[in-house]
């Protein structure tokens, strides 16, 4: 007796491929009709051509990008990202390159427009509508200011006086910060609004950057007002929009010598594999990011791979590549979107977790920043990288609780957070 087929709108599962998904969203995206015959299907010969044409796009880096999934069922807009994308039948998907779209309504996990605005053009941040409120937190330290850092007060947050520029993307040269020759190690918390962007100076004239930001110009924007041009190390964290957004576009634009990612094989994201073709096409090998690897960046600090530590996880998150820079007596811990999973591994296989600066995981999420890893770390000062007035409610207050011991400094509130330290005390200022 033969085995009963699985019908998929005509079609065996058996022959539901790999390709003829492809051919399918294709057809999808493109308007070019997706003919049928029996048990097969076939492009027709219009989107055959299409099909080499968009093959030849792709070549030549102009192929069109569609950051978010359509259910026509549901009539919900999606992020590429989001968990529910996976649940959404492929008849009943659909393609567009921006969040508002007419009779469809955001899904409320992952609300792709913010708020249904309309969505941000690359290196432009929309304004808040609640007035851009920037208070000074006196940070009681050292008294002593590093050499070279005129009226600048040690542990004090300097507001900008360019609140506008910052909105708009335009953002001013920090004047106030000792430069490299100085030997500090600086490291910046870019605002990006809803996401991570971390770049970091060394005493050595090396440097890093960990994440780029949503797809929306920011990072890279901030990048050019510092004058780089070089890029030691980039580390993507793991794969989501809010990490890695803006990195297809900066390794694009800058010399990158070295790439650092987690291993993953079971994300298929739309900028998952724009980043990845990137890479491929600058010609660079990716370093895995994985627990007990060393990283360069000068031989006066020392950075150390401490997660992740296993190989796979239920949470994407959890793939979070956590770094820990220690320069002289002050050291940053750097966590990604590392949930309690992967903190637990961490204490588990690391005596000295203490770090003087921390960067809050997944923006001061519930699921992360659990009380023992705060009282491992015993950090001085955290940062949270949060955007104003996001949906997702970061960070939250039994975050905030958790950590009220130390000093916090929030991009939603104070900007782009500079770091400068010398090794023995450090120093803030925010723009």
């Amino acid at each position: 007796m033969a085995k009963k087929r699985k019908n998929l709108g005509g079609f065996s599962w058996n022959r539901l491929t790999g390709v003829t998904r492809m051919k399918q969203q294709i057809s999808r995206k493109t308007g070019f009709p997706l003919t049928k015959s029996g048990r097969q299907r076939k492009l027709g010969k219009a989107t055959g051509k299409c099909f080499v044409s968009l093959i030849v796009f792709a070549i030549i880096g102009i192929a069109p990008v569609y950051g978010y999934v359509l259910n026509t069922n549901t009539k919900k807009v999606h992020t590429d990202n989001c968990n529910e994308v996976a649940k959404i039948k492929e008849e009943n998907k659909q393609y567009s390159a921006t969040a508002t779209v007419s009779g469809y309504t955001d899904c409320l996990k992952c609300n792709p427009s913010k708020g249904n605005a309309s969505v941000m053009q690359p290196g432009i941040r929309q304004v808040p509508q609640t007035p851009d409120v920037r208070p000074v937190t006196a940070v009681p330290r050292q008294t002593t200011p590093v050499p070279g850092a005129n009226s600048w007060t040690p542990g004090t947050v300097i507001p900008s006086q360019n609140t506008a520029q910052r909105q708009t993307g335009n953002f001013p040269r920090p004047q106030q910060i000792p430069d490299n020759t100085q030997q500090n190690l600086i490291v910046h918390f870019i605002d990006v609004g809803q996401g991570d962007s971390i770049f970091i100076q060394t005493p050595d004239g090396k440097t890093m950057l960990i994440d780029g930001g949503e797809k929306n110009g920011m990072a890279e924007k901030y990048l050019d007002s510092l004058g780089i041009r070089t890029i030691d190390v980039i580390v993507a964290t793991h794969p989501h929009l809010d990490h890695i957004g803006g990195l297809p576009a900066i390794i694009k634009k800058y010399e990158v010598k070295q790439i650092v990612m987690p291993r993953i094989t079971s994300v298929t994201t739309i900028i998952y594999q724009q980043l990845l073709e990137t890479i491929k096409d600058k010609g660079l090998r990716v370093t895995e990011g994985k627990a007990g690897i060393v990283l360069d960046l000068g031989k006066s600090v020392q950075v150390q791979c401490l997660a992740p530590n296993s190989e796979k996880y239920d949470d994407i998150n959890d793939y979070s590549v956590v770094l820990k820079i220690t320069f002289g007596d002050v050291s940053f811990l750097f966590t990604g979107d590392a949930t309690t999973v992967s903190e637990r591994e961490m204490l588990q296989k690391n005596a000295n977790m203490v770090s003087t600066i921390l960067k809050i995981g997944h923006h001061g999420s519930s699921g992360a920043s659990s009380a023992a890893f705060i009282k491992a770390v015993n950090p001085q000062a955290v940062v949270f990288c949060v955007g104003t007035g996001n949906s997702y409610g970061h960070p939250t207050q039994a975050v905030l609780d958790r950590v009220s011991g130390s000093d916090i400094y929030r991009t939603d509130e104070h900007g782009t957070v500079i770091f400068t330290t010398d090794g023995k005390q450090f120093f803030t200022q925010a723009l």
